[in-house]
């Protein structure tokens, strides 16, 4: 009976598809060696927790992270010492030296593993979705790992610059780690996500030097248009999506405005037992296709649809990106939409220019429900609507 409650809980694209068998072991549902191994490994009962870890790197996708350039070379090499456990973890520490505290120098809740502290962690959580990356990390989720996240973006080349920016933060996390440690400086998360910014600017080959040889005041104006949303032009509809996660739950929030912001239809949208694994891809994933299902109902209108995960916008742009089989269903009845209409068309932008449809994600977690807004918005969005529209113009 279990079983045929799984089977039908699986969710089917709307469009005909043929079955195929997956392999389970990996995040695209291809089979491969080293995922078989590190199978046949785990399943030995000799097995022990340092053999585990191994497997662990050697799953790592390293050809392709030696292949990354424009990255400060100690930046590069730290993620290597940190898969090889070459880092002066806490809990590795108090194995051998008893009057060690095991626990995170953070937020001492739990023991300093390399996933703890820089995923896990509170002050890691902030860092990851304050960044430009804007990631949601669900502390609950045991299967995300640094190995696994970075080989989700290892494993397409359009990705490479989320796994530089991705490297900065862990080396920007590391040090604020060090110096609150031993020089006693607060945690100040702002600050971890600027110097991560710096040292990826400093290296990053695609941007040109004359960006550093500008005026401040033009410079100033440039921050400034940055952080705003931007209007459509006349006689378009843009669509901002944005997903959200808590515990055993995920959300989206959808905004559709006119080219003076005025807010056309809002929706949040709350799945309160959703059981699964990637929380966030999949609530980002299920966000971008409310939107596009929103998008339908302006059938003659230009309508952009904007989010702000690029790995998503990727899956759903590009036709020749193998992704994770958990979200097949959600990227292709996505496609299906997006190719309906050369008047559609699905774009990332950073956070601070998706400021409402995250907030109206988070909304639909702390309210656990799903609301919908006709020719108007909630309350709750007043002033991040109004900010958003003065500084689009």
């Amino acid at each position: 009976m279990h079983e045929a409650e799984a089977i039908l809980s699986i969710r089917l694209s709307s469009e005909r598809t043929d079955d195929q068998l997956l392999w389970l072991q990996t995040p695209n549902g291809n089979f491969t060696s080293k995922s078989a191994y590190k199978l046949l490994m785990k399943n030995e009962p000799s097995a022990s927790n340092s053999s585990s870890s191994s497997l662990e790197t050697y799953d790592f996708n390293w050809k392709a992270y030696w292949q990354l350039k424009g990255i400060s070379p100690r930046v590069h090499l730290f993620l290597c010492r940190v898969l090889h456990k070459s880092i002066a973890l806490h809990s590795t520490m108090a194995r051998f030296i008893s009057s060690i505290d095991p626990s995170c120098p953070l937020c001492y809740l739990k023991p300093e593993t390399a996933d703890h502290i820089f995923l896990k962690c509170d002050v890691a959580r902030q860092v990851w979705f304050g960044s430009h990356i804007g990631l949601t990390i669900d502390e609950s989720d045991d299967t995300l790992t640094l190995t696994r996240l970075f080989n989700g973006w290892l494993s397409c080349p359009s990705l490479f610059e989320i796994a530089k920016r991705g490297c900065c933060l862990l080396w920007s996390i590391w040090k604020a780690r060090n110096r609150k440690i031993f020089e006693h400086v607060d945690i100040d998360i702002s600050e971890i996500i600027r110097t991560a910014n710096n040292i990826f600017t400093e290296h990053d080959l695609n941007i040109p030097s004359l960006i550093q040889t500008q005026p401040a005041e033009i410079q100033s104006v440039d921050d400034a248009a940055q952080h705003g949303w931007d209007k459509p032009q006349h006689g378009c509809i843009k669509i901002n999506v944005d997903g959200a996660t808590g515990s055993g739950s995920i959300a989206a929030g959808v905004v559709a405005r006119n080219e003076v912001g005025m807010a056309l239809h809002c929706q949040s949208f709350y799945d309160g037992c959703w059981l699964g694994r990637d929380a966030s891809i999949e609530a980002e994933a299920r966000a971008f296709l409310k939107g596009l299902h929103l998008a339908v109902r302006y059938p003659n209108t230009t309508t952009i649809i904007e989010g702000d995960s690029k790995m998503v916008v990727s899956y759903i742009n590009d036709d020749r990106l193998i992704f994770p089989w958990r979200i097949r269903s959600i990227i292709m009845d996505c496609r299906s939409i997006l190719h309906s209409s050369p008047l559609l068309s699905v774009k990332f932008v950073p956070r601070t220019k998706n400021k409402a449809a995250n907030y109206l994600a988070k909304f639909a977690i702390s309210c656990k429900s799903s609301n919908e807004w006709m020719l108007s918005a909630p309350s709750c969005l007043s002033e991040i609507l109004y900010s958003d529209t003065s500084v689009s113009y």
